[in-house]
């Protein structure tokens, strides 16, 4: 399992129903944008680090995948000076039901072995995103 393939299963996730008020889902691995006629919108993107190898046993290791889920619900590159106040109800909600399928899905129909954690943060009413950290055990 690459990052691209779990932020591929992440994609499909989502896209079979998406949470509510979201009017675009961007492809992973691909361009975001134009932004102001899609928002809000969800970029999946791998995190730092994307991929990490730790090696529990002399014959297993666990390859663990850092995924995002950006929340976007304005456009960043609209000039500040037009921005309003934006709209913390709009994203959170967004954000809670990303997180809620993914917890839902755990091992996303065994693209994973496990779920290790969910996270979700902001940087203010304009965008949010929510990291999931997912497990493999490979053997050696």
């Amino acid at each position: 399992m690459t990052p691209l393939s779990v932020m591929q299963a992440v994609y499909e996730l989502l896209t079979a129903n998406p949470p509510t008020g979201v009017k675009k889902i961007f492809d992973p691995g691909r361009p975001a944008g134009p932004f102001a006629a899609n928002l809000p919108a969800i970029i999946i993107t791998t995190g730092t680090v994307a991929e990490r190898r730790d090696y529990v046993a002399e014959d297993t290791r666990i390859k663990t995948i850092n995924i995002h889920c950006h929340v976007l619900t304005r456009d960043p590159l609209e000039r500040l000076e037009t921005r309003g106040r934006g709209n913390y109800a709009q994203l959170y909600s967004i954000l809670s039901e990303i997180a809620d399928r993914l917890e839902t899905a755990g091992n996303l129909s065994g693209a994973v072995d496990e779920l290790e954690s969910i996270e979700i943060s902001d940087t203010g009413p304009d965008h949010g995103r929510v990291q999931a950290v997912y497990n493999i055990v490979l053997p050696k």
